[in-house]
């Protein structure tokens, strides 16, 4: 599949997950969380790692500032609500499973097929004056220093890059659709068309 579909389709999941809540929301993000954890174990566990204090900012905010009717009554300085409660768990599924898409994405999607997908998908700006090929160097420089200093404190990410970080060249990678990308993208076409009338 080109790596412009597959972000594409990726995209779409990341919509789709926004759709559903309650008991299915709660079956989907676990089964994502699980399969991420499968396909990904390393950089699954470093995601939520790194998003452990947005999961607890998005708790305690929802959780604990929306107003409805309190779970219980003491102790006073915990007003927590049946409404927040809810809200929070919604949102809390709804990062999970993204950093579970996300996590996915980035193992099976090389940087360089992730930097061509963005340079394909980014090719209507060129209709405003935009350079989708200039957007792709600079993602490609970002994620290769990214990557290098993925394993130090992100503090280290301030500094500037030295000479020896920055490659003297960037190769963008071009790459045809093929017959079965036009039958995948006709398919979603057919399914999104589907799913906007069942909506309606």
């Amino acid at each position: 599949m080109h790596p412009a579909l597959s972000l594409l389709l990726w995209g779409l999941a990341v919509v789709a997950v926004q759709a559903p809540t309650g008991w299915p929301l709660a079956a989907l993000a676990t089964a994502l969380l699980v399969l991420a954890l499968l396909l990904a174990p390393a950089r699954s566990g470093r995601l939520l790692r790194r998003s452990r204090f947005l999961l607890l900012a998005i708790a305690v905010l929802f959780a604990g500032f929306t107003p409805g009717k309190r779970l219980w009554l003491e102790p006073a300085w915990l007003p927590l609500t049946e409404e927040g409660v809810m809200l929070a768990a919604i949102h809390l599924a709804r990062l999970l499973a993204v950093i579970a898409l996300v996590a996915v994405l980035l193992q099976r999607l090389p940087r360089g097929d992730l930097v061509l997908a963005i340079a394909v998908l980014a090719t209507p700006l060129r209709w405003i004056g935009g350079d989708p090929d200039r957007l792709a160097v600079r993602l490609a420089l970002v994620l290769d220093l990214v990557a290098d200093r993925e394993a130090t404190d992100w503090r280290h990410w301030l500094d500037a890059p030295t000479p020896e970080q920055v490659p003297a060249c960037i190769e963008l990678r071009q790459r045809g659709f093929g017959w079965r990308d036009g039958v995948a993208l006709a398919a979603v076409m057919i399914l999104v068309v589907l799913w906007q009338i069942g909506s309606a």
